[in-house]
């Protein structure tokens, strides 16, 4: 089980929104969705973070909270894996890094690009687990 690899498991619709978004919108498509995260992307489709309904409930408290936007408070660090990678490896990832999801890309042929092809949680590894 644990030798299968990231991209047998991981999700490969990753929902995303906009720098500009705000944490009212982005909260719509985390409950119409029914996840926990999306990918933060500027006007030409680059990644640039990630938003959690954490970050969201973290911001709550802030006295602006109508005003920001997800590059307020989205975490910019992007935690990546490969597909080819084992589910013991993205397990390792996620707990080395403290993080509940990562995201699954390929190199790109562009400098410090990245071509996203999917995401993993620790919930898909759980899943994995119960099925046997």
């Amino acid at each position: 089980m644990f030798d299968k690899q990231v991209k047998d498991v991981m999700s490969k619709e990753i929902l995303s929104a906009r720098l500009k978004s705000t944490l009212k919108e982005i909260s719509a498509i985390l409950i119409k969705h029914k996840i926990s995260a999306v990918l933060i992307r500027d006007e030409s489709g680059n990644p640039w973070g990630v938003i959690t309904t954490r970050d969201i409930v973290g911001s709550m408290t802030k006295p602006n909270f109508n005003d920001l936007t997800a590059e307020d408070v989205m975490t910019r660090n992007l935690v990546t894996i490969k597909p080819a990678s084992t589910l013991l490896r993205a397990a390792k990832k996620m707990m080395e890094e403290r993080v509940q999801r990562l995201i699954v890309a390929h190199p790109s042929h562009l400098k410090g690009q990245l071509r996203i092809v999917g995401i993993i949680s620790m919930s898909d590894l759980v899943k994995t687990i119960s099925e046997g």
